[in-house]
């Protein structure tokens, strides 16, 4: 019997691990809604339209991109519980992001572009999806859901 509860008590344990570190726990620090606000998604905006909104386990829109071309500076936000879009400021937050399928499509950021930009640079006809993070120290406030990025032929020879 103490094997089963030994095994109960430390699998209670490992969900509890992997609870707290999910995608829908996000808290980011925001001057304009206190130290630590849930972010509950984030949109990606070229200029001031909106080309990705990914919240509430739906995303709507996608990232394009022609081979061998990088897409102008796009910018990335958070959204807050209260639905306004903001970026942190503090210094310690890091955007980070994973392509899938890097060799399809990767980010590329200039650092002239501010620090929660990023250009979309595709290298060959494809599909793939990105993950963008919000790093604090050594784990992720922020994880979105898979961004989907679809890499068309420029029609060109080589």
């Amino acid at each position: 019997m103490s094997r089963l509860y030994f095994f109960i008590g430390i699998s209670a344990f490992v969900v509890s691990i992997f609870a707290g570190c999910s995608r829908e726990k996000n808290p980011v620090s925001d001057h304009d809604h206190g130290e630590h606000t849930r972010a509950v998604g984030c949109v990606i905006k070229l200029n001031e339209n909106e080309l990705v909104r990914a919240e509430k386990n739906k995303v709507t829109g996608s990232l394009s991109v022609k081979q061998r071309t990088e897409t102008p500076a796009m910018q990335f936000y958070l959204i807050a519980e209260d639905g306004d879009l903001f970026q942190p400021n503090e210094q310690e937050y890091v955007f980070a992001w994973e392509s899938k399928h890097p060799e399809i499509a990767d980010i590329i950021q200039y650092q002239i572009d501010g620090r929660w930009a990023f250009r979309v640079k595709g290298f060959q006809a494809g599909s793939t999806v990105f993950i963008f993070k919000v790093l604090h120290g050594d784990h992720a406030d922020f994880v979105s859901l898979d961004i989907p990025v679809t890499v068309t032929s420029d029609g060109g020879g080589l």
